[in-house]
């Protein structure tokens, strides 16, 4: 039996004005929630799953109640947002093991998990940190490691180019020696300061090769899309009960749309029960779910909350449009 930590505490800021309605990790694309490619990816032996949420809980909850995969989940509750160190200690109690996986729960990526764990049962160390290698690092915090994996540093997002190199990918095996590490109660980055303070105990990195990416902006969500279609080898996914019209390109579509004639949706996600009006052109866009675009609309670069109807004639460009209450 092994265990695995879901750190899903946050906001979703960056997925906003999605998530002002919708936990980010329940934002769906290609048949399932973001929580539901995690969970679906995750090895047999992972029999229990912790979940440490913040916001919007009771609809993780109730996700993790639909399932019936055999694992047990336990969903933990955060009074205030404590950082991803303050959360991984707040579940404390709930660990069984003498060891367990971390996912960040935006996360997607195509590393097997128990190699992780098991590079860290061999090694005997504090922690191993998945390591992928991007070909930008400026947007992420570099971890630089000798050839056996031991991690020298930590190095936060760099000001200048610094061209292909290995980033934290988010993923973790921890032994529970760490919780001695965290503060209780306290909001704690696990990667700020944690992380750097364990290094001299032995920390290590495990590189891995295939595809990851973090989802927590709708321009990578549109990329994650772009990965999965391609991993699943078609073209466009259209889920149950879509009544399609139109004309599709590179787009995931969810269950229960309409799409009227003359329409084209092109490299966008479409969440379930949306409406899109006949001759609508939507490119590039992320819309939640039950979203009513009306006939002979313009959407491009945009980002719409779920349930916003919108009326008459729209043409929008870079917009973000949140539901009126």
């Amino acid at each position: 039996m092994s265990e695995a930590i879901v750190l899903a505490g946050g906001f979703g800021t960056r997925l906003r004005p999605i998530t002002y309605s919708l936990h980010k990790l329940l934002v769906e694309l290609a048949g399932k929630p973001l929580l539901g490619h995690l969970l679906d990816s995750l090895p047999e032996e992972v029999t229990r799953v912790i979940l440490a949420v913040h916001y919007l809980k009771d609809s993780i909850q109730e996700y993790v109640n639909s399932r019936d995969d055999g694992r047990e989940y336990v969903v933990v509750e955060e009074d205030k947002p404590l950082g991803t160190g303050g959360a991984i200690k707040n579940v404390e109690r709930y660990v069984e093991g003498d060891d367990f996986l971390v996912f960040n729960g935006d996360i997607l990526s195509s590393l097997n998990p128990l190699n992780v764990l098991q590079e860290r049962r061999k090694k005997d160390a504090i922690g191993v940190i998945a390591a992928y290698k991007v070909s930008d690092a400026t947007q992420y915090g570099l971890v630089k490691f000798e050839e056996n994996g031991r991690i020298l540093e930590f190095i936060e997002k760099p000001k200048e180019y610094v061209g292909p190199a290995y980033i934290n990918a988010g993923i973790y095996a921890l032994s529970k020696n760490i919780f001695d590490f965290i503060e209780s109660g306290k909001e704690v980055s696990i990667e700020k300061e944690v992380f750097p303070e364990v290094i001299k105990y032995g920390l290590y990195a495990y590189p891995f090769e295939g595809y990851w990416i973090d989802c927590g902006t709708p321009g990578r969500l549109l990329q994650a899309k772009d990965i999965l279609l391609k991993v699943m080898g078609i073209e466009n996914y259209v889920g149950k009960g879509v009544k399609c019209d139109g004309a599709l390109i590179n787009s995931s579509i969810e269950d229960h749309c309409t799409i009227e004639k003359g329409t084209v949706i092109e490299d966008s996600i479409l969440m379930h029960g949306c409406f899109v009006g006949e001759g609508s052109v939507i490119k590039r866009s992320v819309l939640g779910p039950n979203v009513y675009v009306p006939p002979g609309s313009i959407i491009i670069n945009s980002v719409i909350e779920g349930g916003v109807k919108l009326k008459g004639r729209v043409d929008l460009n870079g917009a973000k449009v949140r539901r009126r209450e």
